[in-house]
Parts: C-alpha cells; structure tokens; sequence
C-alpha cells in the first residue's frame, strides 16, 4: 500500500496524472483491455481445481499482495518512468517508442534482483518482463488509465506464483542445473510463446496519435 501511494504522490508531483493514466478524465479504447481480461480467464479456470488444496486465508492475503506489487510496478515503471521520459523526450522522432522501450528495460531490469535469491541470472524473467512491458506500456498510452493495467500485473503475478500457496510446493532446481541445450530450447521456447506481446506492443505503439499525447503532457 505503501508504494501505491508514494507511486501516485511522484506522479501527482510531477504533474504526470493525465499522462500516466491517474486522471479519469480519459478512458479511452476500452475494447483493448478484452484480450487480458479473456487471458485472465483462460489462466484462472486452469488453476480453479487447486483452489480446495489451499488454505483460503493465505489465497486471499496473497492475491492482494499480487496486486498492490502490480499495482505499484505499473505505477513507477508505466505511469512514472514511462511518462517522465515522454515528456522530456516528446519534440524528438520516435520518442513514444523510446520511452516505453526505454522504461520496459528498466522494468525487465529490476528482475535481476531473483538473481541473489535463484542463484543464476533469470533470462526467461527478463525476456517475459520486457515484452510484457512494451505490450502494457502500450496500452496505458491507448486507454489513459492505469488502475486497470495495474490489477491485471498483479493478477498475471498471483498466476505465475500461484504453486507456491499449494501445500505441496517445492523449490524447482534453477537454470544452472540444465545442460545449455536444455537453458538453450528453453529460452526459445519463452521467447516464441511471449513474442505476441512485444508485436502487439510494438503495433500499438505505432497506432498511437501523438498529437493527443501532446495535450496531455504538461511541463
């Protein structure tokens, strides 16, 4: 909750509310938020059947853990970095672009902090986290609001971890423990399945009318 708030207080700040998605002055494009709401979904009725093996208590406290770290995430990488770097860079060819790579880099960086915990370097983390980061920063830019972007992070986190709250959960070796063929076809694998993010992402980008996010900017 913490770093919700101080999330929203940079960008309220630095008069990035309208750019970053925290104005409801702007909902725009809504039909593009039906694709995560249907991968939502799909991803959730594959896990329904595991809901009876949990302690309900620790699903509950942990699903809205998910969210306020989503939430968070997407307000200081999308809603502060992001718009920070529109701004600065807007009279520049190319600068939505730049930004929105620029700050899903940033993003993707930030997962190298499992590298102390995994022991290794976790490429299939940065690989997903980037291209996640374009297709998320696009949509911001296309629908104007952020809460919903951020709640579909954190759902998309509660997924991925979700075998953690499973009684019968147990650490999976890390990638130093695969021969380089296996780390090879796996990273191949990660790439391939999350490529349509980053085209989606970068399609959507292209798709967006700078002379709209020009009003929206202010200095």
């Amino acid at each position: 909750v913490i770093l919700v708030l101080i999330g929203c207080y940079l960008i309220s700040t630095n008069n990035l509310k309208d750019l970053a998605g925290l104005s409801f002055k702007r909902f725009e494009n809504k039909y593009l938020l039906i694709p995560p709401l249907l991968i939502l979904v799909f991803a959730f009725s594959s896990i329904v059947g595991n809901f009876a093996e949990t302690n309900h208590t620790i699903v509950i406290l942990f699903l809205i853990q998910s969210i306020l770290l989503g939430l968070s995430e997407e307000l200081f990488f999308r809603g502060l970095v992001q718009s920070v770097l529109i701004r600065k860079f807007f009279e520049r060819k190319n600068a939505i672009m730049f930004s929105v790579v620029f700050a899903s880099l940033v993003f993707a960086g930030l997962h190298l902090v499992n590298t102390i915990r995994l022991g290794g370097i976790p490429l299939d983390q940065l690989i997903y986290s980037f291209f996640a980061g374009i297709y998320l920063g696009s949509l911001l830019l296309l629908t104007g609001q952020i809460l919903p972007i951020g709640i579909f992070h954190g759902l998309v986190n509660f997924l991925f971890m979700f075998n953690q709250v499973l009684p019968d959960y147990k650490k999976l070796p890390f990638i130093q423990n695969q021969s380089i063929l296996e780390q090879v076809v796996g990273l191949i694998i990660i790439i391939l399945f999350f490529s349509p993010l980053l085209f989606v992402g970068i399609w959507q980008i292209k798709r967006i009318d700078k002379e709209k996010i020009s009003r929206l900017i202010i200095y």
